[in-house]
């Protein structure tokens, strides 16, 4: 039987923040604890304490890096380095870290990459822009080229690379990081979470959603790259062209109002229903639970799920959808397209063609044979997510790399 590690995890984003790698991370190192290990994440030190305040209850332990740590990584790149690779020096010398799990190339990979090279233990998580680059959908802080000079010398030195989708992969590649130190290992959610919460008639009430239309549900943070505002664009020609489908359009996350002047110009204000976000604290759960159980009620309320994103790491919210047996429609651009099968188990899209979404949407929401459908491939692919099968990748790739590859 393997023994318990101690297992270090620094990333320079977690809770209260919700988004897919702090929330990637958080089911991690409760599943790894669970399992017996110590795993120990190492925040920012204001984030440390916002962590401590809003969540005492935390199975696994919270460290913080020293003060401003995570505010030089952007002002003063190379100091930031140097702090980093001093602080994860003194950090394994004081706790003895079996194994490092550095989430974000930039700025933990390049610090754990220049202080141990391939001498410890030690795998990186790229999670989103740290390591992607998409001028057109304003993405990306290796646009700043001291960021991007930092991570081509010094983030591709570590003994693995964790790469979550395949177009992850091709950004390691990219760099110069040898194919036989890069494992694939995807995000995961909860399926068994999903499927044996009911459908609750009461969530649409409580957002104005009418009971008898057609809900296509859409979850994200506004921002140019999810690309929304193609979706509110593409049900307005959707109403045009179908007049006797009754549908609404539900936008969930932080920024959505921003999309209410469009809908208003459209004419589709009244189809266009806008959420700022459904976070435990919001919802007034004591737990932390991600996603809310007001936004997996909204997700297990909805008729099929549609994401035009531009490009992802991941994309959290297409699984999540998956594992409610949504029918997705999803654009086919970067982390999408690997998510959603190539095709396999969603309808993929131009993500800059609404028209396409306005027809695509229509066959949908008219054909319940094709939704029955979709919704089986989505649940079958989501099940290759399942949260129990990530960790058991994490814990073999761990003791891999204590045992000595890729040294």
């Amino acid at each position: 039987m393997n023994r318990p590690l101690c297992i270090a995890m620094p990333t320079p984003s977690f809770l209260p923040n919700l988004g897919g790698m702090e929330v990637g991370l958080h089911n991690i190192a409760a599943r790894l604890k669970s399992r017996g290990h110590d795993p120990v994440v190492i925040v920012p030190a204001t984030t440390a304490r916002q962590v401590r305040a809003n969540y005492p209850d935390l199975p696994y332990r919270v460290a913080s890096f020293w003060p401003k740590m995570s505010g030089l990584a952007y002002t003063h790149p190379k100091l930031a380095l140097r702090m980093y690779q001093t602080f994860f020096h003194v950090f394994q010398k004081m706790n003895r870290v079996d194994v490092w799990h550095g989430t974000m190339i930039y700025p933990v990979g390049t610090g754990l990459s220049a202080a141990f090279g391939t001498s410890i233990p030690a795998l990186i998580r790229a999670a989103g822009d740290d390591i992607q680059v998409d001028e057109q959908a304003d993405y990306g802080i290796r646009r700043h080229k001291p960021i991007d000079d930092i991570v081509r010398r010094y983030g591709i030195g570590a003994r693995a690379y964790v790469a979550i989708t395949e177009s992850v992969r091709k950004e390691y590649l990219a760099l110069g990081i040898a194919p036989e130190r890069i494992h694939d290992i995807s995000n995961g959610v909860d399926v068994a979470r999903f499927q044996s919460t009911p459908r609750l008639s009461d969530i649409r009430a409580r957002f104005n959603i009418p009971a008898d239309a057609f809900m296509f549900l859409s979850v994200g943070r506004h921002h140019p790259k999810k690309n929304f505002s193609l979706l509110v664009t593409a049900l307005s020609m959707f109403q045009y062209k179908n007049p006797s489908l009754n549908a609404v359009l539900v936008v969930c996350g932080r920024g959505a109002h921003s999309l209410k002047a469009q809908a208003m110009a459209l004419g589709v204000s009244d189809k266009v229903i806008l959420i700022d976000g459904l976070s435990p604290a919001a919802a007034g759960e004591t737990s932390l639970r991600v996603p809310s159980n007001d936004l997996l009620a909204l997700y297990r309320a909805a008729d099929a799920f549609v994401f035009p994103s531009l490009i992802e790491t991941f994309g959290i919210a297409i699984v999540e959808a998956m594992a409610a047996g949504l029918p997705v429609l999803v654009a086919d651009s970067p982390g999408c397209r690997d998510v959603a099968g190539r095709g396999e188990n969603a309808v993929m899209l131009n993500p800059l063609n609404a028209e396409e979404w306005a027809a695509a949407m229509a066959r949908v929401a008219s054909d319940p044979d094709l939704r029955g459908d979709l919704s089986r491939r989505a649940f079958s692919r989501a099940r290759n997510f399942d949260w129990d099968h990530v960790v058991s990748l994490y814990e073999d790739l761990y003791h891999r790399l204590i045992a000595g590859e890729g040294a």
